[in-house]
């Protein structure tokens, strides 16, 4: 296949050596350190957790398949306990996130604050995670540490469900500036077929109510909390699973957690604290997900595009206005040098990623490969790339890291000095990182295989 189309925008042919790799691709200067941890934050996270991302607001979560929620019994006192639903939505807008994938083993978490007793990084099953060991308390690290959240909020993690265990979890949200819990929630960590998850919460009007809900909590592994506070109106999920419904709940101010119990010996573990200002609009139910490019403000707005007038606002809203076009969610991160967004394709071995490089004009999509190249096959296979990419295309290129066995394939667009619009960022994503690895994939498997790159391109028409 030979690509054509785009003749009156410059794209970049990015062809370089099978070395390259997303992150790698952006250490031309060492002001994008940033920039490189981004993307491959969002590039390494697996296509199961970026869909439960997506659909239940479950960011890094416990890589299981997501099941059918089921009906909860009710012992509630106050607010009626909803149904099993999973309408969750979560912000759009990070208050805070913390990922320990790459902290050291041993250190004390480094977005944390130590209220008491005694907290480390630590492996489970290989993962990296929080351990809170024994009688333990913890806080996010923020600059106003007790005032934080706003009227409307999303706070989502893992949290690790032993086969046996000694002491109880507690997560509370505190009134602003003091230390009082308006919102708390709590259960007994060890797994259990009918485990209750509690919660207690304070009125408007300073009234004390709670509730109970048993649930299914008898696999041993990661499960996920996911919290939305809109205004005064509390929903509680695990697992997708609704397990508390507060109408009227006062404005809380931070978020802490302890454990409390004969925890010494094992400990308990903690990951992927995601807080979010943001949530679904009071009365809504959203069955599909979040929205669909995250963050729309006036930044992302996309307005017509005139040329010679383009600006980076544009191209990010453009990106942002082909998703909600497509009906894509996608999972987005913003900083000072890019934005990146990544999209789960579940019927195909990869994922997209689009990174739009602010200061250099340009958009970039990826199309980055779940499953890596075994080592004893990253000779063949890259022959066979790079003669796709001598012979075969005139748009993009395929690489190969070489150190590990990532392959992607990239094209790009750079718009200083054109013009941006959604049919562009449509024809990068269908006719190219979509197009172009559907065509050249089965021979990766192929030369993976046994098959030669020479016998794979001649079954390949041009």
């Amino acid at each position: 296949m030979r690509a054509t189309g785009l003749t009156v925008f410059a794209l970049l042919l990015f062809c370089s050596t099978a070395h390259g790799q997303v992150n790698r691709w952006l250490q031309d200067t060492a002001g994008r350190a940033a920039g490189r941890a981004a993307v491959q934050q969002i590039v390494e996270r697996s296509a199961e957790e970026i869909a439960r991302d997506i659909a239940n607001g479950n960011p890094n979560s416990n890589r299981q398949p997501a099941k059918a929620p089921a009906t909860p019994q009710r012992t509630t006192q106050g607010a009626e306990m909803g149904r099993a639903v999973s309408d969750f939505v979560p912000g759009d807008k990070i208050i805070f996130y913390n990922d320990v994938s790459r902290e050291r083993i041993g250190e004390f978490p480094s977005q944390w604050d130590l209220l008491g007793g005694s907290a480390e990084i630590a492996s489970i099953n290989g993962e990296n995670a929080i351990l809170l060991v024994g009688s333990t308390e913890l806080t996010p690290l923020m600059k106003t540490p007790k005032n934080y959240l706003p009227e409307v909020f999303t706070l989502e993690f893992d949290f690790y469900v032993p086969e046996t265990a000694g002491w109880s979890w507690t997560f509370c949200l505190r009134a602003p500036g003091g230390k009082e819990d308006i919102i708390q929630f709590y259960w007994d960590v060890a797994a259990r077929k009918n485990r209750s998850i509690n919660t207690r919460w304070t009125t408007t009007s300073g009234d004390r109510r709670n509730s109970s809900v048993e649930i299914d909590l008898s696999r041993v592994g990661w499960h996920r909390l996911s919290l939305s506070f809109n205004q005064r109106a509390l929903k509680i999920y695990v697992d997708g699973e609704r397990v508390a419904n507060a109408p009227d709940v006062a404005q809380p101010g931070w978020f802490a957690t302890y454990t409390s119990g004969s925890a010494a010996k094992t400990g308990t573990y903690l990951r992927n604290v995601r807080i979010a200002e943001g949530a679904a609009p009071l009365g809504e139910r959203v069955a599909s997900g979040p929205s669909q490019t995250g963050k729309e403000t006036k930044e992302t707005e996309a307005q017509p595009s005139q040329p010679g007038s383009q600006t980076v606002k544009d191209i990010t809203g453009n990106v942002d206005q082909f998703f909600r076009d497509a009906k894509w969610p996608a999972l987005k991160k913003e900083d000072a040098a890019q934005d990146i967004y990544k999209v789960v394709l579940n019927d195909r071995p990869y994922d997209l990623v689009y990174l739009v490089r602010k200061k250099e004009e340009q958009l970039v999509v990826f199309a980055v490969f779940r499953e890596k190249v075994a080592e004893s096959h990253r000779v063949a296979v890259n022959e066979y790339l790079t003669q796709v990419n001598f012979d075969k295309l005139n748009i993009g290129n395929f690489q190969m890291d070489f150190s590990d066995g990532e392959i992607h394939f990239r094209a790009a667009i750079d718009v200083k000095h054109g013009v941006i619009n959604p049919e562009i960022v449509k024809q990068l994503t269908f006719e190219y990182a979509i197009g172009v690895t559907d065509k050249f994939l089965p021979g990766i498997k192929e030369v993976e295989n046994g098959s030669t790159p020479e016998e794979v391109l001649d079954g390949i028409s041009d």
